[in-house]
């Protein structure tokens, strides 16, 4: 059967015969001659053949066009005649054909096959209307050339083809594309509800028959099938794409019906608005749908979307998690065993001096202080991996603490350098916070003391520690001082492992004071930042978290 369905004939008689079946049924609701309707189920069923089939199998849109139109204008009276009849079906029969060509084209270049977008269904509806211009101006023209209508109806004619293609490609051609993917199992059920969708066809046929009742009494055209759109709109919303395009057919169907019932009460000069009102009816139900079902797969894809790459940079940031703790473990590892031989060569440099300096020259004696200086650098810098590797690694131990205490007390310990140096530490009121006594100890007694060291010649350093709330759950601790401040250059490196800012004649350090710091920061889930004037001083600002609230109400 599918190699059947591969031979291009096959598929020209099949394209063919859809068109003159679904022709036929559309020339019930044509407007004298017969050959323009309210909708033209044809337009679109060869627009959406054309679209899979390629428009190799155009031959098969003419021959059914041809078919449908000479039988409504076929006249056997004269040779003439019969001829005109065939020259005016063919012509229109090219434009049917030209219009589906073009539609299948922009279809398959702009859209695709199914509308997973709203901006699909907007250039869809574009291409509609555009394409759909090709035949109503072939085939009214033709009409008009032939002497089966007047130029007094030649543009109420036009309009009511063009809108009745266009309606049919609106309402044919998602059906076929959505009919199609549903055998792919592209579309998958959004709600296996089957109550749900029995209690929504009871409702539509109960509204159609309270409709169909109301219909006949009218002489000017009411729209009383617009209380179909709800309906729409629930089957877009609640139902696959193909369910909400077949429903929308139906509804299309009942509002046609129940145009009909009411043309036969209808004064003539309101049967062309009627038809118009139902056109405008079928376009909007239609384009509602598609509309409400695209933004329902857009966002649903969305969802799908963000929901993968929240999984995936989960996954990053664990396995950055784990890439650091492994980091972590090895630095600690390195560092701790690196410790005993410096150990080593720190007390043989030490008793060489002892024992030797006065028999060394003073060339000799410089190359052990360089030994011993080097070697104390390297104590320096283990300890202070050892001090980084240990903020995460080592559990901490969370509680209520003094902050305000915790910073005299090591304020205490820096007294002598306090003295040497000829520093004030100006300590404002500083609240109690929840973290960890030894880190944040540690995290202040790195600021302070690099407030001390990096001072400014003839100046005397002047620290000032403060607070100010920022909301509820956290608070802002600022460590200000007078020293020679930061170059802006360097905003991005001062927290990085390792990175001197200065020469290390100039100050000592190891390069991982602030590290230190950001690292004991982010194990309490808060922030450190910075702002700094070169030759004025820097103030950083520590984000801590407060005192959870179930703990002050227990130690109230």
């Amino acid at each position: 059967m599918n190699q059947l369905l591969q031979n291009r004939f096959v598929r020209i008689f099949i394209v063919a015969l859809a068109y003159f079946v679904t022709g036929k049924l559309g020339t019930m609701f044509a407007i004298p001659p017969g050959v323009a309707t309210a909708v033209w189920p044809p337009s679109g069923m060869a627009v959406a053949a054309l679209f899979f089939w390629g428009n190799r199998i155009w031959p098969g849109v003419f021959l059914g066009s041809v078919l449908v139109n000479i039988g409504t204008l076929y006249e056997p009276s004269t040779l003439s005649d019969v001829a005109r009849s065939f020259v005016i079906a063919s012509s229109i029969a090219a434009g049917s054909t030209l219009q589906a060509m073009a539609g299948a084209y922009l279809i398959r270049q702009f859209v695709g096959s199914i509308f997973e977008k709203i901006a699909d269904v907007l250039r869809f509806v574009l291409i509609g209307f555009s394409c759909c211009l090709i035949a109503a101006t072939i085939g009214t023209t033709s009409l008009l050339v032939g002497g089966y209508i007047s130029s007094a109806v030649y543009g109420m004619n036009w309009l009511t083809w063009w809108l009745g293609d266009a309606a049919g490609v609106l309402l044919f051609t998602p059906l076929v594309l959505t009919w199609k993917q549903e055998i792919k199992g592209k579309f998958s059920i959004r709600w296996k509800k089957s109550w749900e969708f029995s209690l929504f066809l009871a409702l539509l046929f109960g509204t159609s028959s309270l409709i169909h009742m109301g219909s006949g009494v009218f002489t000017v055209p009411i729209p009383l099938y617009f209380p179909y759109i709800p309906f729409v709109a629930w089957a877009a919303l609640r139902f696959r794409q193909f369910t909400m395009v077949f429903v929308t057919m139906i509804i299309s169907l009942l509002a046609i019906l129940t145009t009909i019932q009411m043309a036969g009460s209808l004064m003539i000069e309101f049967l062309n608005p009627a038809l118009l009102i139902l056109q405008a009816f079928i376009g909007v139900s239609v384009v509602t749908g598609l509309l409400l079902s695209s933004s329902l797969y857009e966002s649903r894809q969305g969802q799908i979307h963000l929901k993968k790459a929240h999984e995936d940079l989960q996954e990053k940031v664990e396995e950055i998690r784990l890439s650091n703790l492994q980091m972590e473990q090895f630095t600690h590892m390195v560092s701790h065993d690196l410790q005993e031989p410096l150990h080593t060569i720190i007390g043989f440099v030490e008793r060489f001096k002892l024992k030797l300096e006065d028999s060394l020259e003073s060339k000799g004696r410089d190359y052990i202080d360089r030994i011993g200086t080097a070697a104390w650098r390297m104590s320096q810098l283990i300890d202070g991996l050892l001090t980084y590797s240990r903020v995460t690694r080592k559990p901490a131990v969370f509680e209520v603490i003094s902050l305000k205490k915790v910073i005299q007390e090591l304020v205490a310990d820096l007294q002598v350098r306090l003295l040497e140096t000829g520093a004030r530490v100006e300590i404002g009121e500083i609240p109690d916070v929840y973290g960890d006594r030894l880190q944040l100890h540690q995290l202040f007694q790195n600021l302070i003391s690099n407030a001390l060291k990096f001072r400014k010649q003839d100046t005397s350093p002047r620290v000032k520690i403060s607070s100010g709330p920022l909301d509820s759950e956290s608070i802002a601790i600022h460590v200000e001082d007078n020293g020679i401040g930061i170059d802006k250059k360097f905003s991005n490196l001062i927290f990085k492992p390792f990175e001197r800012l200065n020469p290390r004649q100039e100050f000592e350090g190891s390069g991982l004071g602030l590290a230190i710091c950001q690292k004991i920061v982010e194990h309490h889930k808060g922030q450190i930042q910075f702002r700094s004037e070169l030759g004025k001083g820097t103030v950083f600002t520590v984000i801590l978290p407060t005192v959870p609230t179930r703990l002050k109400r227990a130690n109230a």
